[in-house]
């Protein structure tokens, strides 16, 4: 599994986001042609209200409005079959990971001082997606609302979230794309999507995209590597790289940066056969990243809180599987398209109380966003 920060923070229409989380139909640019692409099983909705966040982007002032993640699942990962027809195992683990990187996003700032988050899957690949937008804003005890970046510029936050993708992969045993273990080195998340819908299209000559050039050429030569050696596989991809006017950068911890020629194009690779780290299986190894988590969320929220002036109680680092504090996120128990799963033993009187605990969470979540959106409206009419 890989999180995997979008670099689009603006959109001159409230309902972009949104639209790109739940569509069933996209457009894709691939070898310099507009293909529609469609999302078969559609996208299902697992937490928010799309009319909610187009209000909140529609009467933001601030130029970038919104930040979006996607956690990208391994197919071997979780069974995107058993995830949609309602497999209690696989949703949990979805929920799990998903409540956790909801709770890394907002150290220190509780539930009723966030923006409004909107969750969506994408399992028409093959494998599970599970998509993140929120509105960029936090609000204080006292109704002002101020701007917030869950993913600042900052070297800490970049550890966070690496570290929290390690948490998830340990805890779960899913696909670590750093690993050693994996002979092809990784690009950018929007490169790896743009790769593989040109690959289902059966696109397979892509010197018109250069940058989706480079990335095939990179996991072919690193897969057809017999030696793993790093030396031989920067000489193959380099006498590749002329063709399409890009050279070789540094390699440094384990990253290959490829720049053009001409320009200030640039991309980073990283894993594989250029140095990643082995995957982190061992005790120590485990316990070396919970401290690093925990040390780096509890300073993240002393400085949330005091900067933000909520009340935040002061509670311990999340865990995995673990409840977050006051704010369950309960998703739907299968995908409204697919057939569900018997689910025997259970009395009939008890699936009913359990759907209505969900429909009645999901309603005073609603509730309380509406509150929290007339009180932003408030805030930007008055400033």
């Amino acid at each position: 599994m890989r999180i995997s920060w979008s670099k689009h923070h603006v959109s001159s229409d409230p309902a972009q986001p949104s639209r790109y989380l739940l569509a069933e139909y996209v457009p894709r640019w691939i070898n310099g042609r507009k293909v529609i692409e469609q999302r078969r099983p559609t996208p299902e909705l697992l937490l928010g209200d799309p009319f909610v966040i187009q209000s909140y982007l529609a009467v933001q002032r601030t130029q970038r409005r919104y930040r979006s993640l996607v956690l990208s699942f391994h197919e071997d990962d979780i069974d995107v079959a058993a995830f949609n027809s309602g497999s209690p195992k696989e949703r949990g683990q979805g929920s799990a990971a998903l409540s956790f990187t909801l709770e890394t996003a907002f150290p220190g700032i509780p539930p009723a001082n966030r923006p409004p988050i909107l969750a969506s899957t994408h399992t028409h690949l093959g494998r599970l997606e599970i998509n993140i937008v929120s509105p960029r804003f936090a609000h204080r005890d006292v109704g002002a609302i101020r701007s917030y970046n869950p993913n600042p510029p900052k070297s800490s936050a970049g550890r966070i979230w690496c570290t929290t993708q390690d948490l998830l992969n340990e805890e779960f045993g899913w696909y670590d794309p750093n690993s050693s273990k994996h002979p092809a080195p990784v690009g950018p998340d929007w490169l790896e999507r743009k790769h593989r819908s040109a690959m289902r299209s059966g696109v397979t000559e892509f010197l018109e995209d250069p940058q989706v050039f480079i990335l095939d050429q990179v996991k072919g030569l690193a897969n057809r590597l017999e030696t793993k050696s790093v030396l031989n596989f920067a000489l193959d991809l380099a006498s590749c790289l002329m063709d399409v006017g890009y050279r070789l950068g540094p390699l440094r911890d384990g990253r290959l940066t490829v720049k053009a020629k001409v320009g200030s194009g640039a991309t980073v690779f990283k894993g594989g056969v250029l140095g990643g780290r082995a995957s982190a299986t061992q005790a120590d190894e485990d316990e070396l990243s919970r401290l690093t988590y925990d040390r780096l969320w509890r300073r993240m929220a002393v400085m949330n809180a005091r900067q933000y002036r909520v009340n935040w109680a002061g509670h311990d680092a999340p865990k995995i599987g673990g409840r977050p504090h006051d704010h369950p996120y309960d998703l739907p128990l299968h995908h409204p398209n697919c057939q569900p799963l018997e689910r025997t033993g259970l009395p009939r009187a008890v699936s009913v109380a359990a759907r209505l605990t969900t429909v009645i969470s999901k309603v005073a979540r609603r509730l309380q966003h509406l509150r929290t959106a007339v009180l932003a409206a408030a805030s930007f009419t008055s400033s």
